[in-house]
């Protein structure tokens, strides 16, 4: 699936979700914009401090509480790795 019909997905299903504010938009397009880079392989591999430099999060906690959300919302898969060179997968689930 490509990014821009994910996005289209994530924003309808967004918009009626209470649970769903700016700053899980925010991550949720940055997340996609690394699915666009990698040519749209899935899983991606990402890393927290690009991401949090991309999407504009400022704390670590914000981030976590953000990408849990979406999570737990039903929007993402995230394995977490906790080995500095290699990246955390993350799935997108709306198709």
């Amino acid at each position: 699936m490509y990014a821009d019909e994910i996005l289209y997905a994530f924003m309808e299903k967004a918009k009626d979700d209470p649970f769903i504010g700016p700053i899980h938009i925010s991550l949720y397009v940055s997340l996609l914009t690394f699915y666009k880079r990698e040519n749209v392989k899935a899983p991606i591999s990402v890393f927290r401090r690009d991401v949090m430099k991309q999407s504009k999060i400022g704390s670590r906690d914000t981030y976590y509480k953000c990408l849990n959300d979406l999570k737990m919302c039903g929007y993402i898969q995230y394995i977490p790795s906790f080995n500095p060179l290699l990246g955390s997968l993350v799935y997108f689930l709306i198709k």
